[in-house]
């Protein structure tokens, strides 16, 4: 950087500036991690108001261009089925912003009397099933991370990507064996 400052000092604060952000991004990320992995309860969307809330919160953080939309509704999913709900679009919503950055993101919420289904896709670049496999297990922390806390819930984790059109993941709860 030293060598950087003195060859060209306007590009050596654009560097500066651009890993200020990913630093306050990774310590944003770890944050959310650490709260889900507390699982305290309070920190934890235990309500639809609060979910929003939080999807907000990253949807502004990660600076992404969002549609969210919600059918059905979602007073009767119970708190940790909802708590599942945010993990698993905050980790989407991550995914996009690091793979897919700019691309258009949607989040639809589907809540209906037997299960809960949650989408969110973004038209980056996609990847194939053999770009999956040679990254190595250490990239994809996050999805099987993701695929474990949606297992606990009681649900099931989908993931799709396409090639050059984006990816879409999805996650189905069924309401009625997580209110018995």
């Amino acid at each position: 950087m030293a060598r950087r400052i003195e060859r060209d000092p306007g590009e050596a604060v654009g560097t500066l500036d651009a890993s200020k952000r990913e630093i306050r991004r990774a310590l944003a990320e770890i944050r959310a991690m650490l709260m889900d992995l507390s699982d305290g309860g309070e920190q934890s969307p235990r309500s639809a108001e609060r979910l929003w809330r939080e999807v907000d919160d990253v949807v502004r953080r990660w600076r992404l261009p969002a549609r969210i939309k919600v059918e059905g509704d979602l007073d009767h999913v119970p708190g940790r089925i909802l708590s599942a709900t945010y993990v698993v679009i905050r980790e989407a919503l991550t995914n996009a912003a690091k793979h897919a950055p700019g691309s258009n993101v949607t989040v639809t919420l589907t809540a209906g009397p037997t299960d809960l289904t949650v989408t969110v896709g973004d038209q980056g670049g996609g990847f194939t099933r053999s770009d999956e496999s040679s990254t190595g297990d250490s990239q994809h922390f996050g999805l099987d991370w993701l695929r474990r806390r949606v297992r606990e819930a009681g649900g099931r984790l989908y993931v799709h990507p396409r090639p050059g059109k984006g990816t879409r993941v999805v996650a189905r709860f069924p309401l009625q064996e997580a209110a018995s």
